[in-house]
């Protein structure tokens, strides 16, 4: 592969190795482990002419020979008597490494990027039959394979909403494939019955790590990382055949491949760096709390930015947003940054008006493993919900969502609190109370909560915070508050006035209709995959391609 030789294999061929039968017989154990010490140090000397890789060798080199003079020794760690026979062979090895040096045609990091089915599959198998050729049609059947770091079904969370229904749209279209981390085992068969919409869907249990907090590496990266998730990855593009990877959420772009004729996309559910800012900025704790948060977003900051910039395109939920990062990535050309593809729901299938409404009840929503719902939630009942029922006492708060702690049982078992826990479809509760409210003080991104309750029919009261990035006027498509007090007299005044209540909640319907609703977004979502797909197509599949030649040589074409 280094000096540009395409490399063939005959399925039907037979090899019978007998393992050692000759040398076996005539040198000890000892003698050939020490033999092979010594020529894996000299293939690195041959072979490896990245400086950087080399010096790591040999820190690792003399690291084994410290670990072996000590009596930890392994099979594969080098002895100083093998290293010692190798460096009297080293002239030699200096001959064959100019040879090879001189006879490259692709460096060290493309060797091994070929090594990758992903890689292996455009570099050496050719384009896809999909991609072959210019009378390849604009606007064709893709395939489509979403990355995602949480369980997609049930959609218990917003991201996982946003998710589900851009699969089920581009299904109508596209093949699609997907691959998910779940956290629990339980979890894999209910992403598995998407397969009556989905081509595949490739299920992997994370496996959760402890927490270093002054680590160099940014949590949201250390705690998806896997190289098992990747080889999964790699797998899936080779055998699939896939066209276009869309990778979900920061912590998965990490996983970007190496290719150059399958673009990539990734889509910030929100800017994770600035989510932590906002924690750092406004969030309570003590000074270490404080230290560990302002080192996450430097660390934020630091790979979020950097990973980034690898992708062909990058999907933000808002406008602020992609200025924002596009005020990261100006540098060096950068993707393509585009708002408000992916931000979108499917507004048909949420029953509107919905009613009839349960008068005096507020609706909380939120997966509680985010902490901005957690806190949000714990201001609304301790300060927010004591203003409202001061004025009417008949109020009721009405609580949905996953993974809700279990001391919360307890901690809100008082008059006017009720916990639902995790509802089997979302949509009944915002047909059955009467304001929704979404006390949100941080975090980032769009509220996907939001979005449904104005499909609902259900009308809002929100933070200027929680209702962020979203095409709304206040006073006209929901109200907001930006202190309990405010937030509690925004609740009393739909609360009071019905007619004001239902006036709200028909304009929020009209703006999901007209800007966010999946058959307005998809089109043009649809338009920026082909686009991407198209201008690929003509990639080279790697530097350094060589011109064919072939060698009798042991049956090998070589190219």
């Amino acid at each position: 592969w280094r000096r540009g030789w395409k490399v063939l294999y005959q399925p039907a061929s037979r090899l019978f190795h007998e393992h050692r039968g000759t040398i076996g017989k005539h040198y000890s154990a000892e003698a050939i482990r020490a033999y092979l010490h010594k020529n894996y140090v000299l293939m690195v000397w041959k072979n490896v002419h990245r400086k950087r890789w080399l010096l790591a060798h040999f820190a690792c080199l003399y690291g084994h020979m410290a670990l072996n003079s000590l009596g930890w020794r392994t099979e594969t760690r080098t002895t100083i008597g093998a290293f010692a026979m190798a460096l009297r062979q080293f002239p030699q090895a200096l001959r064959s490494r100019r040879r090879a040096l001189l006879r490259a045609t692709i460096s060290d990091a493309e060797l091994f990027r070929r090594v990758r089915p992903s890689v292996f599959r455009e570099t050496l198998l050719g384009r896809p039959a999909s991609l072959a050729g210019p009378e390849a049609p604009p606007h064709r059947r893709l395939n489509i394979l979403f990355v995602s770091p949480y369980s997609v079904y049930p959609p218990l969370h917003g991201g996982a909403v946003f998710m589900l229904q851009a699969i089920r749209e581009l299904a109508k279209r596209h093949d699609i494939y997907l691959l998910t981390f779940v956290d629990r085992a339980e979890e894999a068969e209910s992403n598995r019955s998407l397969e009556g919409i989905v081509r595949k869907v490739e299920v992997f249990v994370r496996q959760h790590r402890r927490s270093l907090p002054f680590h160099l590496t940014s949590n949201a990266e250390r705690t998806f990382y896997d190289p098992d998730f990747a080889a999964r990855l790699d797998k899936m593009v080779l055998l699939h055949e896939i066209d276009l990877i869309q990778f979900e959420y920061t912590q998965l772009a990490q996983y970007r491949l190496p290719l150059h004729r399958v673009p990539q996309c990734l889509f910030e559910h929100d800017l994770y760096f600035r989510s932590v800012q906002r924690q750092l900025w406004t969030g309570s704790g003590s000074l270490l709390v404080k230290a560990r948060e302002l080192l996450e977003w430097l660390r934020a900051i630091r790979y979020e930015v950097a990973a980034t910039r690898q992708f062909d395109a990058v999907f933000t939920c808002n406008d602020p947003e992609q200025r924002m990062l596009e005020s990261f990535l100006k540098t060096n050309g950068g993707p393509r940054v585009l708002s408000g593809l992916r931000t979108a729901v499917d507004v048909a299938s949420y029953p509107y008006p919905g009613g009839p409404r349960l008068p005096d009840s507020l609706l909380f929503v939120g997966n509680f493993q985010h902490r901005p719902n957690t806190e949000g939630l714990e201001v609304f009942c301790e300060t927010i919900l004591p203003l409202i029922r001061a004025r009417r006492p008949q109020t009721t708060l009405h609580i949905a969502g996953a993974n809700a702690p279990p001391e919360w049982e307890h901690r809100f078992a008082r008059d006017g609190i009720r916990l639902l826990g995790q509802v089997p479809d979302i949509r009944e509760p915002l047909s059955a109370y009467s304001i929704f409210v979404c006390p949100i003080w941080l975090g980032a991104g769009v509220r996907v909560k939001i979005l449904e309750a104005f499909a609902s029919g259900i009308p809002v009261v929100s933070t200027p915070l929680g209702a962020e990035g979203l095409a709304t006027t206040a006073g006209v498509d929901l109200l907001l508050g930006d202190s309990p007090r405010a937030f509690a007299n925004a609740c009393l005044a739909l609360l009071e006035r019905p007619d004001r209540a239902e006036a709200l909640a028909a304009s929020a319907r009209r703006l999901v209709e007209t800007r966010y609703d999946w058959p307005v977004v998809a089109g043009q979502l649809e338009e920026v995959y082909q686009a991407l797909v198209a201008g690929r197509r003509k990639a080279p599949a790697s530097p350094g391609a060589s011109p064919v030649e072939v060698s009798h040589e042991a049956g090998i074409i070589s190219r």
